[in-house]
């Protein structure tokens, strides 16, 4: 765009390409696969194929190149994102900068080279000015849309949207002639199904989410690696930040927290002044008790000297549990 209306004098550091509507995976992968080959074709061999996934939203591909003035090779990155917010277009031409260049200054390059230029699709330097709150929710619109979003990036960014839509009021478009509150907890209420409506989800599952932006970073993470369930961390979220942090040093050094624990925890009648002693009590309390009653095993060798041949074993069992019922009742009348 910057080179289109010739507001940079100089090479761009990098290629952005983007597309205005979800694409379908085989269109995804088709993309992947035109970009690498005109790359090859052009002497450019990419360097971070693992990193490239087509069903990513996002994707940077870094490609290197020998240069004729470096020694070292150089890269060039290209960027490609899906579903961004549209913007009007114009056309325009957009030059090679090194034929431009040469042109200009009367130099003749020691290759071959073409000065194409293409007629290209750039956005318009006329757009409709957006509120911050505006390009809040319109940035969050755009990220959600993302196949593969952690819980903490889901909740974070249902905070901002909801945080928003609150400072801007009744709004005509989200509204959709819906009476609303301006005051208490019908705000909250009302915010939290505007955003669960475009999202797919209710309000109370919206929520949930947000209040993940109250976990410590340490349990957040473990949450996004789904060593900590969602569940578990909405009722972690409800801990003091000091209480928090002594249940993570737990599950750190112990390597597991079970939703027993965390559930004796939200039930226990006060926490406002407890200890970490205290807090490690209830989390090991929690846990089931392990049976102590003594296993006893009879090996058939051992009950082969007692019984006939042709006894079988539940003949065996029979007899075994007659004796025992025997001997507890004389044991009952001594």
């Amino acid at each position: 765009m910057s080179k289109a209306y010739n507001r940079i004098d100089r090479f761009s550091e990098d290629i952005d390409l983007s597309m205005n509507r979800k694409p379908t995976q085989t269109e995804r992968k088709a993309s992947k696969e035109h970009i690498v080959e005109i790359a090859k074709s052009l002497g450019m061999e990419l360097t971070n194929p693992d990193q490239i996934k087509s069903r990513h939203d996002y994707n940077m591909y870094v490609f290197s190149y020998d240069s004729l003035f470096a020694s070292k090779p150089m890269e060039i990155i290209v960027e490609t994102s899906y579903y961004q917010t549209v913007y009007p277009v114009e056309k325009h031409e957009v030059g090679s900068f090194v034929g431009k260049f040469c042109k200009n200054n009367g130099i003749s390059l020691p290759i071959p080279f073409e000065a194409a230029t293409v007629i290209m699709n750039v956005q318009s330097l006329e757009r409709k000015e957006m509120s911050d709150d505006e390009a809040i929710i319109k940035m969050v619109d755009a990220n959600i849309q993302r196949e593969e979003i952690l819980p903490s990036e889901r909740a974070f960014s249902f905070k901002m949207k909801m945080d928003a839509i609150k400072r801007q009021g009744a709004r005509d478009d989200l509204t959709s002639g819906t009476e609303f509150q301006k005051s208490g907890i019908k705000v909250d209420s009302w915010s939290r199904e505007v955003v669960g409506n475009e999202a797919g989800m209710t309000g109370r599952q919206v929520a949930k989410y947000i209040r993940l932006t109250e976990l410590i970073p340490e349990l957040l993470d473990n949450v996004d690696v789904k060593k900590i369930t969602l569940t578990m961390g909405v009722d972690l979220s409800y801990l003091d930040v000091q209480v928090q942090k002594w249940v993570y040093e737990y599950f750190k050094e112990n390597g597991f927290l079970k939703p027993v624990q965390v559930e004796a925890l939200k039930n226990h009648s006060n926490l406002s002044n407890a200890s970490q002693h205290m807090i490690i009590t209830i989390l090991n309390e929690a846990l089931p008790k392990k049976s102590t009653a003594a296993k006893v095993s009879l090996s058939e060798k051992k009950l082969d000297k007692y019984f006939p041949p042709h006894y079988s074993a539940k003949d065996r069992e029979n007899v075994i549990i007659q004796l025992l019922e025997q001997w507890s009742t004389q044991q009952a009348q001594e």
